[in-house]
């Protein structure tokens, strides 16, 4: 009798903590969401960024090879 009440006493015990571990393993899942969404966004805005900044430089350029391309059109009406 001591030992089927200790057995069961035991079962109880366990199926609790499996239980609670169970939960802390959900509520683990649910907060790495979150993490992973930030982390999503920032590689995105990372990303944006670094596109935008490379358009940028492409109008730098083509601003300045069309300042080039004026001051050549103005050269060669001026020797006409």
């Amino acid at each position: 009798k001591d030992a089927r009440g200790y057995l069961q006493a035991l079962a109880t015990k366990m199926t609790e903590e499996l239980e609670g571990l169970r939960n802390t393993s959900l509520g683990a899942r649910g907060t790495d969401m979150p993490w992973k969404m930030r982390r999503f966004a920032k590689l995105d805005m990372s990303a944006r960024l670094e596109l935008q900044s490379a358009l940028d430089a492409e109008i730098r350029a083509k601003q300045s090879i069309q300042d080039e391309l004026n001051k050549v059109k103005a050269s060669s009406i001026s020797t006409e």
